[in-house]
């Protein structure tokens, strides 16, 4: 449904990049073949890189538009404005076939990549980066068609009825695009970002200086269309060679069809794959890759068959899993960064590549007079291996750009609890669990059994049985008479004496923890006995791990002493934490996961077994399954009558498994902050916040983990419609290892109506 409202669905982006790519494609063919039946191919450096000159300037002018009118506004418009163009230049090819091959080389050059540029703009302004890695594929696979379908009509035409006939079919076309995307304009009534107060050149460029990652995209851009130049030309320099006239069409809008339909091709077998399986710094790391092969294929076998294969090979690339790639790379920059840059990196780099690539075939023509093909191919290889070492910088980049974009799109103290301390406090959610568990809220001192509860929880074991240890000597009596007088203050189970012993002189003795642990099961002296033990931690520390790996004491007692054992961060402490990992029961786990991110972060080098907690997270993962199903499978449930109630303690339960998941990550990972912000973004309203944190998590995240994870994090992982009753699910979800601590007949006690 999100991505139906982001922009009418990817049917109309599909519908209005088919139209773009059928006259790109034909424009290139008619382009080819009239400068070149006009000219000699000498002359196709010289053009390039006059025409580059132009589109720098109209490159400046779209980033003064983009920038100031946004995307939305501005697509529409230029594809209008360039159907206009076509016309007229359709009308000068009747008298002056010459100077319409100027005009058009010009056009094709200046206009074509600024509207291609504005297109993808608009794609990834509208979709969130997860939306936008599913819908790509799709629009660049019909947008490939599109391109098929227009060399083939360019074909065609040029052969019944001439190549100047096909320069208004070319304008048809842009004036579709136009009423194509002139749609999701109407359809979005979101009001555009304010523009930069800076002249928009000048935004750009401040943006080009100081942020790397923009700068790698424009020098990426700039080594890659320079060796694709070069490559262009050996191409068109064998092909005029063998070819002209009309018959140049003929080759040259097969060559493109051909292309086009291998595009589609490795888009429909390929492209889905890498997309789920390739990084993007990796994508855009094809081309350069196959760019370098292809000149040493055709060094090896020369001809016009060799180099319209390696040609070919640039082009299928580029257009399809280098441009996915290239694309998405601009998702998580902020629309008043984009917006100034995109264009300049899109056109004028590129652009500014090909007038390089044109200025070094002119250098080479003048020069190697014997060989310049090799001379050529040569340079395409080498301006091939530069752009590969580029790329491969800009996966790191993307991920910094996605931190960026949650750093100041997601709040750490939005709803979804963010703070370290309160992330993993279940007592803090709306509706608790930990309440649920003790419907009756009793104390030791409000109910008249505590003390003799606290009792039992002491003596029942023998952990807490007899008398302190005798200190022997005469200086130990007195701290014995004292020792047995405190001990006796914290078995009484009256609050007043238990204070008394617990604000005795100096830390609370060791002697005295096997009482004192006992007593976190009161709500109302927990507070002061987490003060006393953590003063004492150092000494009692093997105490608290005993007891919290004890599965006969209270589970109160046990979820609270995670928070005392971070007072002292050694070996032992964490030691006891990752064995609470595997506790039975789920608040025990939750806070010893707490703890264990909180010591990481209060200590950084105190070692934590990274393989341990990693495997409890597999295990965690593999527990929750049921909770996170029974949740989706609830949600679907249509039966009106059904009880709220239980739906919230579920749905609390199931945010509070996925919290804790995340708490243990970030023990593994070195971005602590940014993984609360993934999490937030996640559980945010905006589809956005959301898709980012979605991406941001699937380059982070190891693989195994992610693996397992996935299904519960994105729609795709939903079940089918249950066929299970709210009762079966509720049953299932309270098996789960005592994990809620509260049966059905307690839920229905408490809440009849539900």
């Amino acid at each position: 449904m999100a991505r139906r409202k982001a922009w009418g669905g990817t049917g109309i982006a599909a519908a209005a990049a088919a139209a773009m790519m059928a006259q790109q494609v034909a424009a290139k063919s008619t382009r080819d073949t009239l400068f070149l039946s006009c000219f000699a191919v000498s002359r196709w450096p010289v053009m390039l890189a006059w025409a580059s000159v132009v589109s720098i300037v109209v490159a400046f002018a779209a980033t003064r538009a983009m920038t100031r009118l946004g995307p939305r506004r501005v697509m529409p418009a230029a594809c209008a404005i360039s159907a206009v163009l076509m016309l007229g230049i359709a009308l000068v090819a009747t008298r002056q076939r010459s100077l319409a091959a100027v005009l058009l080389f010009l056009h094709a050059a200046a206009i074509g990549p600024v509207l291609i540029s504005g297109f993808w703009s608009l794609f990834n302004e509208r979709f969130d980066p997860r939306t936008a890695k599913r819908a790509i594929s799709q629009v660049g696979g019909l947008g490939t068609l599109g391109g098929l379908a227009g060399g083939i009509v360019a074909n065609l035409v040029a052969t019944r009825a001439g190549v100047a006939a096909m320069l208004p079919i070319l304008g048809a076309l842009h004036l579709l695009c136009a009423v194509a995307l002139r749609s999701p304009a109407r359809q979005s009534r979101a009001p555009e970002p304010a523009g930069e107060d800076a002249p928009p050149l000048l935004a750009g460029l401040h943006s080009l200086v100081k942020r790397s990652y923009l700068r790698n995209l424009a020098l990426l851009m700039l080594l890659a269309t320079a060796s694709a130049a070069l490559l262009d030309y050996v191409f068109r320099r064998h092909a005029t060679a063998l070819y002209s006239g009309d018959r140049l069409m003929v080759v040259f809008s097969w060559f493109h069809s051909v292309v086009a339909l291998l595009t589609f091709l490795v888009q429909v077998s390929l492209a889905r794959l890498t997309l789920d399986r390739m990084r993007v710094g990796g994508m855009v790391a094809t081309l350069p890759v196959a760019v370098a092969a292809s000149c040493l294929g055709v060094l090896a076998i020369p001809g016009l068959v060799s180099a319209a294969i390696a040609r070919g090979i640039e082009m299928v690339m580029s257009n399809s899993i280098f441009r996915f790639g290239y694309e998405l790379l601009y998702t998580p920059v902020a629309p008043q960064e984009k917006r100034p840059t995109k264009a300049l990196i899109d056109v004028a780099a590129g652009r500014a590549g090909d007038a390089l690539g044109g200025g070094l075939t002119v250098l080479v023509l003048a020069m190697a007079t014997g060989a310049p093909n090799v001379v050529l191919l040569i340079g395409a290889a080498v301006l091939s291996a530069l752009a590969l070492g580029v790329a491969l910088r800009l996966n790191r980049g993307y991920v910094r750009a996605l931190e960026w974009s949650l750093r100041n799109n997601v709040a750490l103290d939005s709803p979804a609890p963010a703070d370290s301390s309160q992330a993993l406090d279940i007592t803090m959610l709306p509706v608790s669990i930990a309440q649920l568990a003790e419907p009756h809220g009793r104390t030791p001192e409000r109910d008249p059994a505590g003390a003799a509860r606290i009792g039992r929880s002491q003596a029942g074991t023998g952990r807490g049985a007899g008398q302190p240890t005798m200190v022997a000597g005469a200086s130990g009596l007195a701290r014995a008479a004292d020792l047995r007088e405190r001990g006796q203050d914290l078995r009484s189970g009256r609050p007043d004496r238990v204070r008394r012993a617990l604000a005795g002189p100096g830390p609370l003795p060791a002697e005295l923890a096997p009482y004192a642990i006992p007593l976190l099961a009161d709500d109302e002296l927990a507070p002061e006995v987490t003060r006393a033990l953590r003063k004492a931690a150092p000494q009692v520390v093997e105490a608290l791990v005993a007891a919290l790996l004890d599965p006969e004491q209270p589970v109160e007692v046990r979820r609270r002493i995670p928070r005392i054992l971070i007072a002292h961060p050694g070996e032992r402490a964490v030691a006891g934490l990752l064995a609470g990992l595997e506790d039975v029961r789920f608040k025990v786990r939750l806070r010893c996961g707490w703890a264990l991110a909180r010591l990481h972060e209060i200590s950084p080098d105190v070692p934590v077994d990274r393989e341990r907690v990693l495997a409890a997270v597999l295990r965690e993962v593999e527990i929750e399954k049921l909770v996170w199903g029974g949740r989706r499978e609830m949600e679907r449930l249509e039966d009106p009558s059904d009880s709220p109630f239980v739906d919230e303690v579920v749905r609390e339960r199931a945010n509070a498994s996925l919290q804790h998941i995340f708490t243990l990550l970030s023990t593994t990972l070195p971005e602590q902050t940014m993984l609360r912000l993934a999490f937030n973004g996640l559980h945010a309203g905006d589809t956005q916040q959301r898709g980012t944190a979605l991406e941001y998590l699937d380059v982070v995240l190891p693989p195994v983990v992610k693996e397992a994870l996935w299904p519960f994090l994105e729609e795709r992982g939903r079940p089918p419609r249950p066929t299970r009753t709210r009762e079966q699910i509720i049953a299932d979800l309270i098996s789960i290892n005592e994990s809620m601590g509260i049966s059905i007949a307690e839920l229905r006690r408490l809440h009849p109506g539900g």
